[in-house]
């Protein structure tokens, strides 16, 4: 499955993030830095589910677009635990 960037799936988990100093993030850094990344690419997944709900209700495929609602809430509610996990982090 690709991502909207061009990244597949698979390429998220392997991304290798370094300080300033080129030295290796620890564990908790990277934490931070995924919660993050993850929340801003559910967010671009949400929009984009929004956008799909009000094409799918102009081809009258109403049950589509109350599925893609949810779809969108649900990805939200995600965040928002994304965003209780981010606040232990820097905690």
């Amino acid at each position: 499955m690709s991502c909207k960037k061009g990244h597949s799936s698979d390429e998220h988990h392997h991304h290798h993030h370094h300080s300033h100093s080129g030295e290796e993030l620890n564990i908790r850094q990277k934490l931070e830095k995924l919660l993050e990344h993850w929340q801003h690419h559910n967010e671009d997944h949400a929009r984009s589910f929004e956008t799909w709900e009000k094409k799918a209700r102009e081809e009258h495929l109403v049950e589509v677009a109350e599925f893609l609602v949810e779809a969108a809430r649900l990805t939200r509610e995600i965040n928002e635990v994304l965003q209780e996990a981010l606040k232990k982090i820097k905690s």
